[in-house]
């Protein structure tokens, strides 16, 4: 680890030309941004009540129009007396007469209030997925949750095995052909794979440039430039009902969000607004490539590898060194984290909380609108609450440490989930708001520190597959809620029981962790071993190992 700092140090460090570069990796934030906020918008139900169907009302009701056919047709419901969404009237048939004894499914469709979140027509009111096969809609987003899930894990590996700029070409390839096809789906089965390939698709593509990002940054930076990626996804959810405004149909709103992706293919594809993680070809062994990518960073900066002065011409030389001990490259499997002593514990707590986040997100924006599902007031509470908590970490990440806010969010957390379990229903309405707006801002918060501490104590030959897991716990928390949802949402109490019971026994796991602010990123498995070990406890060696012996090292 130690060589490799020197040779980036040799190049420039964190000059101009890599810069540059991570604040150009920001822009691809905004397609993103896009794809993440498109599930709620293509799946959220309007309201709607069945069709009238004169031919089953009695003969002196049938020549009945307009509201006096619907009051005859369709039973209402509650003290508004909104009708039905899913029944019919039914009458005796012998009876001319006759008054309705009881209740029949809908037989001619379903009215639609339109446009819902924008638009006029969507995948629900295209293929009625209500009523009966209401329960389309939670597997719909189950399906692409476990394709963000399984492009989190598999090309989370792919990146360290094929690097970081092969994996995010090839994503963005993808994404942009499945993001086309989804325009075209003549079937709901058709739209239900395609989003799940599509799913694992953007999770490849925002793994790749995640982890691309965070190596080009040096330890006071990574930070701030991870937090300005967040805000602009943010920037792209918000944009994206303005977007549905103008389209009014769901498929151009893809066939938009495609054409966004293939314009970042053309751009971004290109390897010098991308080029390959030097970090991870001299953590993998291979100079010779790392060398050209170097050389460009430092020419920028004023830096010339080859005549500079005794710190900068060192380049060379360290690279030919590091070229020496690894002639071959060497790539690393996630399933050595077995013979680790903490790097797969690091994980596993990281991977909790993203899993807790992930989970209890949906038991909160239940609370904001727990008697009439709607669209525009929890969208964007959560993308305004995503934004929050990206500046506070920004304000309290550096000066506090990453553990500590770690700790402070998981336990902000925990204490949310369980007033909220304990007062429904004696706490007054404005206190239940307060605690789910509290409780959705610190879990946006754990979330995005438990990726970006994932990132610092993973090491790089295996960066991409361990945050792939992190991530992917994280989806699979977000999972839990539509698979809530199938059985009509009669599970959502235990849901919630669960994962604040989780989220308390996070509060011990995090206790656990290293500290890795200001610390640079780990190469190998043997230094993310060693991110356990604190600074207060790396003393300087005794004068006799400075004289030629090495001493041990700690832990």
């Amino acid at each position: 680890m130690e060589s490799e700092t020197r040779v980036l140090r040799a190049a420039g460090g964190f000059g101009r030309a890599r810069r540059l570069l991570a604040a150009a990796s920001w822009l691809p934030c905004v397609a993103l941004g896009l794809a993440l906020g498109s599930e709620p918008l293509l799946t959220t139900p309007p309201a709607h009540h069945c069709r009238p169907d004169p031919e089953l009302l009695p003969p002196a009701l049938r020549a009945l129009r307009g509201p006096a056919l619907l009051d005859a047709s369709v039973p209402r419901l509650g003290p508004a007396r909104a009708p039905s969404p899913c029944l019919l009237l039914r009458y005796p048939e012998p009876e001319p007469h006759a008054r309705p004894n009881g209740t029949r499914p809908c037989t001619r469709g379903w009215h639609y209030a339109l446009p819902a979140a924008g638009l006029l027509r969507s995948p629900v009111t295209q293929w009625n997925l209500v009523c009966e096969d209401g329960w389309k809609v939670p597997l719909e987003q189950m399906s692409h949750l476990l394709g963000w899930l399984l492009g989190c894990v598999f090309l989370g590996a792919g990146c360290d095995r094929f690097g970081r700029r092969a994996v995010f070409v090839a994503s963005l390839v993808l994404a942009t052909g499945l993001g086309a096809s989804e325009a075209l789906a003549a079937s709901f089965p058709a739209l239900l794979t395609l989003r799940l390939l599509h799913g694992g698709a953007l999770a490849g593509f925002s793994l790749a440039l995640y982890v691309a990002r965070l190596e080009l940054c040096d330890p006071p930076r990574r930070l701030v430039f991870s937090v300005g990626a967040g805000l602009f996804s943010v920037l792209g959810t918000l944009l994206l009902p303005g977007l549905a405004l103008l389209a009014q149909d769901w498929r151009l709103l893809q066939g938009l969000s495609a054409l966004a992706t293939g314009l970042l293919l053309l751009f971004w594809g290109s390897p010098a607004l991308f080029p390959e993680s030097p970090c991870w070809l001299l953590a993998t062994g291979q100079p010779a490539r790392a060398r050209k990518i170097l050389g460009h960073f430092a020419e920028p900066g004023g830096v010339d590898p080859e005549d500079g002065s005794e710190e900068e011409s060192s380049l060379l030389p360290e690279l030919d060194m590091l070229g020496a001990q690894s002639p071959r490259p060497q790539y690393h499997s996630v399933l050595e984290l077995r013979h680790t002593r903490v790097v797969w514990r690091n994980g596993l707590i990281l991977g909790f909380s993203s899993l807790i986040c992930g989970g209890i997100r949906a038991g909160f924006l239940r609370n904001l609108a727990p008697s009439e599902p709607t669209f525009y007031w929890p969208y964007f509470l959560t993308a305004g609450l995503e934004a929050a908590a990206a500046v506070l970490l920004l304000l309290t990440g550096d000066p506090w440490g990453r553990r500590p806010v770690l700790l402070l969010g998981t336990l902000v957390l925990g204490l949310a989930s369980l007033l909220l379990l304990a007062g429904t229903q004696y706490l007054p309405g404005w206190t239940m708001l307060s605690l789910s707006v509290l409780g959705l801002l610190a879990s946006h918060a754990v979330s995005a520190l438990s990726s970006l501490f994932a990132a610092e104590v993973f090491p790089t030959v295996i960066r991409g597959a361990g945050l792939g897991l992190v991530l992917g716990a994280g989806f699979l928390g977000q999972a839990a809620a539509p698979l809530a949802d199938v059985h009509g949402r009669g599970g959502f109490f235990l849901h919630h029981v669960v994962f604040a019971s989780f989220a308390v026994l996070a509060l011990l796991c995090v206790l656990l962790l290293p500290e890795s602010r200001g610390r640079p990123l780990p190469a190998s498995l043997r230094d993310a071993d060693c991110l356990h070990v604190s600074r207060a406890r790396r003393r300087p060696p005794p004068p006799s190992h400075r004289a030629g012996s090495r001493p041990e090292r700690e832990g």
